[in-house]
């Protein structure tokens, strides 16, 4: 038996009207497809952003110790009802950064329909610092992130000058002089006294250290009770650096790192020295750090030479003391020269 062959033409005749509709549907949903995509798109953008299904009904703030949690809940009150979709993240940070020292970072995601989270990285006291103006606290990156306490010292201008300076011109320290004159029963006109001449140096100097003193015990009265106070806290177990200093310190700066340095390199070392535990640190001056141990023993460490080979040196002569088996008072690795009393 012949195969059919069949003919095309033929073929093509015989379902012409069904091919002639298919094609008629075909250019029909060509032209359909774009006005129901922007249809389709515009449904979208309506579900998206006039219907309240993507409108925020939770915002979720994680890492927070020690934020105001009022502050918080305002900001998140700006943003609860809002459609999540128009919701500037980076503002949303850097609105929340703004409100505290404590936060140090700020990450913010949207999680649909509608909930925001906002991760909080805080920063965390590190260090106690108290000097005459108060109590500091400050994180790893040097930042003072707040100051719980604020008492200050009150010296006149004129005692600070004794304090902090070798001049003997002080009206504080002639008015000593003229008083002390006085109660001696002193015959002379005080119009007339000549205090350049008439009083020497040596009875100068004698009163500066004297006013000196007075002033370094009310130092300590105020550290001792900054002390007292910083103990009932719970940063109470923190390192603590004293700085003998006037002035504050503004909340959100970072403060000079090369002595904070210094400071922790210093009491870490001694206290991993077996021979000794750190129970104060005080910067005396600008440039000199004082370390003082629970043994009675005191280490003397300079800003202006490099810590690690102030550190080495101290190194050295702690294991040459410890085997000649001599004792020490006092060790000073401010210079080259190396100073043991």
């Amino acid at each position: 038996m012949k195969p059919v062959k069949y003919r095309s033409g033929k073929y093509k005749r015989k379902y012409s009207v069904v091919f002639s509709f298919a094609k008629s549907v075909a250019g029909f949903l060509k032209y359909l497809t774009i006005p129901l995509t922007i249809l389709l798109f515009i449904g979208t953008l309506y579900l998206a952003f006039r219907t309240s299904y993507f409108h925020i009904d939770k915002i979720t703030f994680e890492g927070i110790k020690e934020v105001n949690t009022e502050q918080l809940e305002e900001v998140a009150a700006k943003y609860k009802e809002k459609n999540i979709y128009s919701v500037n993240l980076t503002e949303l940070e850097r609105e929340v950064q703004n409100l505290s020292v404590y936060i140090k970072n700020v990450y913010a995601r949207k999680i649909l329909p509608n909930k925001l989270i906002v991760e909080v990285d805080e920063r965390n006291p590190e260090l106690v610092i108290i000097n005459f103006s108060g109590v500091y606290l400050v994180d790893a990156d040097e930042f003072i992130i707040a100051h719980p306490m604020e008492e200050a010292i009150n010296f006149t201008e004129d005692e600070w000058l004794v304090y902090s300076t070798n001049r003997l011109d002080a009206s504080i320290i002639k008015d000593r002089i003229i008083a002390n004159l006085k109660e001696k029963g002193e015959d002379f006109e005080e119009d007339d006294f000549d205090y350049d001449v008439e009083v020497n140096e040596t009875e100068k100097q004698r009163i500066q250290q004297e006013i000196r003193g007075e002033m370094n015990q009310a130092i300590k009265i105020h550290f001792d009770s900054l002390d007292a106070a910083v103990s009932q806290e719970d940063f109470a177990g923190l390192p603590r650096v004293y700085f003998y200093e006037r002035g504050e310190f503004e909340e959100g700066i970072q403060i000079e790192a090369s002595r904070l340095n210094l400071t922790s390199e210093a009491i870490s070392f001694l206290d991993s020295y077996e021979e000794s535990s750190v129970i104060r640190a005080a910067w005396l001056t600008p440039f000199s750090l004082y370390v003082y141990t629970l043994e009675g023993k005191e280490f003397v460490f300079g800003s202006n030479r490099d810590p690690d080979l102030q550190l080495e040196d101290l190194d050295i002569i702690l294991n040459e003391l410890k085997t000649q088996k001599k004792g020490f008072q006092r060790i000073d690795v401010r210079s080259d020269i190396i100073r043991v009393k």
